[in-house]
Parts: C-alpha cells; sequence; structure tokens
C-alpha cells in the first residue's frame, strides 16, 4: 500500500514537472505557427502556457510531499552537505523559469507579431525549458546515485564535479530520457487541447477539421520523442548497474513485472498516436493515448523504483540479515 501510494505522488510529480520543463520547448513550434496571426494556435500556446505554470507550481508541491515521504538522517546529509550547493541553484532556476512563463504568458504582448517581439519570446521560452532540462533532471539523478552508491558523506558536488558526474553513462542515458519523456508529455497537451477544440466545434465542419489539424501536430510532436525512447532505453539498459539490471532481467518479480508491462503500454501509445499523426484521428483514440501516456509513466516510475530498491536492499542488507548471513557455515 505504502509502496503504490509512494509511486502515484511520484509519478504525478513527474507528469507535472515532464509539462512544466518540456513545455516551453514545445512552445517554440505552437508560438511559431501561432506568429502567422493563427487564432487556433494561439489558444493553442495559450493552453500550454498556462499548463506549464501549473505544471510547475504542482509539480513543487508533491516534490515536498516527497521529501517529507523520503526523509531520514542519510538524505538530509545528502541534500545539505553533498548536494546543497545544486540543490539551493536549482531552486532558483525553477523561480526564475516559473517567473519566464509568467512573463511569457500574460504580459510579453502575444498580440504583436512583429520580428523582435517574435525572437523575444522565443529567447524567453529557450531559456526557460533549456534552464530546467538541465539542472533537474540530472541533480535528482545523481541524488539517487549517490544514495544507492551510499556516498552520502565527500566532496561538495558542484562546478567541474557536477559536470563529470553528468557524462556518467547511467546519468547522462537517463537524463536524455527524461529529457524525451518532457517533451512527450507536453506534445500530449498539444493532443488535449485538441480534442477541446474539436468538442466545442460541435456541427462546424471547419472548427472540427482546425481541431483535427491541431491533433495531428500535436500527435507528432508527442510521437517523435517517444519513439526515440527505444534506443535511449537500450542505451539505459546497457550502461545501468548489474545490480539494478539484475532486477529488471528477473531477480525481483514485481520489478521485472513492471518492466514487461511498461514495454507494454509504450508500444500501443505507440501505435495510437502513429495513427492519429497519419490522420485516424477520432476522440476515442486521442482519449486512449493519453490514458496510456500516463499508464506508461507510472508503470516506468514503479519499475525504475522498485528495481532501485530492491538492488540497494541486495547491496546493503538490514543489520538482523547481515547478522544472519554471518551465522551461516562457511562451505570452504
Amino acid at each position: 500500500m505504502v509502496f503504490a501510494l509512494h509511486i502515484l505522488i511520484l509519478s504525478a510529480h513527474l507528469l507535472a514537472m515532464n509539462v512544466g520543463a518540456g513545455g516551453p520547448i514545445t512552445l517554440m513550434f505552437l508560438e511559431w505557427k501561432a506568429s502567422r496571426g493563427s487564432s487556433l494556435w494561439r489558444g493553442a500556446a495559450n493552453y500550454l502556457a498556462s499548463a506549464t505554470i501549473a505544471g510547475l507550481l504542482i509539480g513543487s508541491l508533491l516534490g515536498a510531499v516527497l521529501v517529507a515521504l523520503l526523509y531520514s538522517p542519510e538524505f538530509a546529509q545528502l541534500w545539505t552537505t553533498r548536494l546543497r550547493h545544486k540543490a539551493e541553484m536549482a531552486t532558483l532556476e525553477l523561480l526564475i523559469s516559473l517567473a519566464i512563463m509568467v512573463v511569457y504568458r500574460y504580459w510579453a504582448a502575444p498580440g504583436a507579431i512583429g520580428r523582435w517581439a517574435f525572437l523575444s519570446r522565443m529567447g524567453l521560452l529557450l531559456f526557460a525549458g533549456t534552464n530546467l532540462l538541465y539542472h533537474f533532471p540530472v541533480l535528482f539523478l545523481i541524488g539517487s546515485t549517490l544514495r544507492d552508491e551510499a556516498a552520502i558523506s565527500g566532496e561538495p558536488i558542484k562546478g567541474a564535479l557536477f559536470r563529470e558526474q553528468l557524462v556518467r553513462g547511467e546519468i547522462a542515458s537517463v537524463a536524455v530520457h527524461v529529457v524525451l519523456a518532457c517533451l512527450a508529455v507536453s506534445g500530449m497537451m498539444v493532443l488535449g487541447y485538441a480534442l477541446r477544440v474539436m468538442k466545442q466545434a460541435g456541427e462546424d465542419e471547419t472548427a472540427r477539421r482546425e481541431g483535427e489539424g491541431l491533433a495531428v501536430a500535436g500527435a507528432w510532436l508527442s510521437l517523435g520523442p517517444t519513439l526515440l525512447q527505444l534506443p535511449t532505453g537500450l542505451w539505459s539498459l546497457s550502461v545501468m548497474g548489474t545490480g539494478l539490471q539484475s532486477q529488471l532481467m528477473g531477480s525481483d518479480p514485481i520489478a521485472t513485472t513492471l518492466f514487461l508491462l511498461s514495454l507494454g503500454a509504450a508500444f500501443w501509445l505507440m501505435r495510437q498516436l502513429a495513427a492519429i499523426a497519419l490522420g485516424d484521428v477520432t476522440r476515442r483514440d486521442m482519449i486512449r493515448a493519453m490514458i496510456l501516456m500516463v499508464a506508461t509513466v507510472v508503470l516506468m516510475t514503479g519499475m525504475h523504483h522498485a528495481g532501485r530498491e530492491a538492488a540497494r536492499k541486495k547491496r546493503n542488507p538490514p543489520p538482523q540479515a547481515a547478522q544472519l548471513t554471518d551465522r551461516l557455515p562457511s562451505r570452504s
């Protein structure tokens, strides 16, 4: 029960932050389309900008809940010593990106389509998106890795040492995976807005066709990053620690089951997105694609969490288990 609650909260946090971090990059495409004077694309851009702000706020709140759930003396020591500098910087960067998105959404003259207005808005989006995607995925992956390795104390992680951690195989591969997930989920938000447009169109055939065109664009925006997850997933699997790898490959039944289910959900999701992207736009398929996206995130989150916990317990058994192992007669 505790495991399921943890996974649900963590998945909701990741989905919210995926929209918050990936939204600005996806918005660059919508801004380009809206700069041509299309009210449909401007509506989609405003919708995603509002969703991005909400995602950052909700994700931050759920992140605080997770910190409370995960709190331990070792957890506190890690984030107040080795990772304190980067955690403080990441918090500042989050506030800066949130402020930029508020400026973009409400005060950056969305009606202006002049060259400099367009370039300034694109610059705001690029900075807000890359700022978040560079700091947050890598920071929390480094924190998780240090916790797995029981490397709580040591030299503070900052500057060059942070970049050294960034290029480690497992951290780099999962960081790319997270960036692609952010883009895929934010693309799915465009699909969600298209669903709303189609519903409001009613009997208006022109408005409905515009909504379908927006749905096709949203499907492509989500399908591209989702397809790239395949080689990225193989990369992650090949470079992850042998402990976690063995848990996913059969040592831990929960992690292995979630791994297989997540693969099935991901392939089904790709099929649905491909159908929509190729013009087979129906409300049923759009809703199914959104449900599959959420299911894939939840299953993959559960898979990683279960695998890491099992590998950590195997590497650092509880004191009682360690004492029992020490008392077993030696075969030598």
